[in-house]
Formats: structure tokens, C-alpha cells, sequence
């Protein structure tokens, strides 16, 4: 109730307070606090809520539900009810006339979201990898330039793995010496200063990508849109 009445903030600080009955909450009562609150900061527009929001999630040592990356999705409006892109039509992406401050507000949320699973040691998820690729797309520019390069550095290990069913597209962190950045948003906020340094996925922050066998399609489909020949102009 709490957080529908925009009490978000109110409703984080109990939820971090382990003597309150909020920071006793575990399992599904406590996604579903989560849900609300990504449903009303999103909902909003209001990302800076919505990163303090994943915070706590993932603080707390969870690790975001596929109900939460629904959740998510919906609510930026990258997806409808159906579970399809909103910017897609017959499974083709269309481009936009040209992308808004709120489009690229979206694609650094979500670019966020990867380095978050990434700096608690979390694979990215197959769903959240293949809306970042897709939406990417959509955009254009610098946007599809980011995706292009993540992938190329989640491609280097796909053919390392003989198993396609729960297959870990892995690599081991960049060491800091070869490295320009350690996260995506950061490079996509710094990429007009850091372009010339790219040296290839060694100098690229690393990504991990978990992918079940039935999500290969849809990740596949998602890479296809970003082919070689794109990778190499960036």
C-alpha cells in the first residue's frame, strides 16, 4: 500500500531494517513488495528509484525473479502482455525516428541492470541479454554500437562450450591493466573518449550470459540483428 501511495523510499528503509516486520519479509511476499515497487518507480519514470530499488534486491541477497524482469520490461514498455517487443512488428525490430532522452534513459537502466548481476558475481540472464541486444537495435547509434560489443565479447565463449542446454557464456573478468572500464553503462557514458582504445573484447568490460535451451532461439534471434559486418564498423 505503501509503495502505490509513492512511499518507495519509505518503503526501502523498512525493508533494509531487519527488526521491522518489512525486513523480515523472505520468498514470494517479499518479490512481490519488490514487484510494486519496480511497478510504481518505473511506472513513474523515475530510474534513479528504480537503480536504489535493484539495490536493495540484490542487497539483500536475491536475485531477480523472471516475474521482476516481466516486470521490468512492462513497464519501460519494451514488452506487451504477450511477452513480445513493443518496437517489433512480425518479428521485425523498426527504428525510431529518433531516439528521445527517456529511450536513452531506458537503455543505460538496463545496461545497469547487467553490471549489477556482474559485480555480485550473477550471470546476465538469457531475457534481460536478448532485450538489451533487441533494444539496442531499435534505437540505433550508440546504442546498437554497446550491444554490437557486447556481442563480441559473449561470442568469444560460445563456441567454448560443448552443451547448448544451460550453457554459461563465461569469461573471467578483465584484468585492469587491458581493460578501459569495468562496467557497460560506463562505456556507453564514456564511449566517445574511450572509442580509439578499443582493442577488441580483452579491453571490453566482461559479460557473462546464462542461456537454458529453450531461451537459445530467442538469444540467437537477438544476435543475428547485430552481424559481424555491424561489429566490425563500430
Amino acid at each position: 500500500a505503501m509503495s502505490q501511495a509513492r512511499k518507495s523510499e519509505e518503503v526501502l528503509s523498512l525493508l533494509a531494517n531487519p527488526e521491522s516486520p518489512a525486513g523480515r519479509l523472505r520468498s514470494r511476499p517479499l518479490n512481490r513488495v519488490y514487484e510494486d515497487l519496480i511497478d510504481t518507480s518505473i511506472g513513474d519514470g523515475n530510474y534513479e528509484l528504480a537503480r536504489k530499488v535493484l539495490g536493495s534486491l540484490l542487497g539483500k541477497g536475491n536475485i531477480p525473479s523472471k516475474a521482476i524482469y516481466q516486470k521490468i520490461f512492462e513497464k519501460m514498455g519494451l514488452i506487451n502482455s504477450r511477452g513480445q517487443y513493443s518496437f517489433a512488428k512480425d518479428g521485425l525490430i523498426l527504428r525510431p525516428e529518433g531516439a528521445c532522452e527517456a529511450d536513452i534513459e531506458k537503455f543505460k537502466f538496463l545496461l545497469f541492470l547487467v553490471d549489477s548481476m556482474f559485480s555480485r558475481n550473477l550471470p546476465c540472464e538469457a531475457p534481460l541479454y536478448a532485450t538489451v541486444l533487441s533494444y539496442g537495435v531499435h534505437l540505433g547509434g550508440l546504442p546498437k554500437k554497446i550491444s554490437a560489443l557486447m556481442v563480441s565479447v559473449a561470442a568469444r565463449f560460445a563456441s567454448d562450450h560443448d552443451s547448448v542446454a544451460n550453457k554459461l557464456i563465461d569469461e573471467e573478468p578483465c584484468k585492469q591493466s587491458s581493460c578501459l572500464t569495468f562496467g557497460w553503462e560506463d562505456l556507453f557514458l564514456s564511449y566517445d573518449k574511450l572509442r580509439n582504445q578499443i582493442e577488441g573484447p580483452s579491453s571490453l568490460p566482461a559479460l557473462r550470459v546464462r542461456v537454458s535451451s529453450r531461451e537459445v532461439p530467442r538469444v540467437l534471434k537477438a544476435e543475428k540483428n547485430l552481424s559481424y559486418r555491424q561489429r566490425r564498423e563500430v
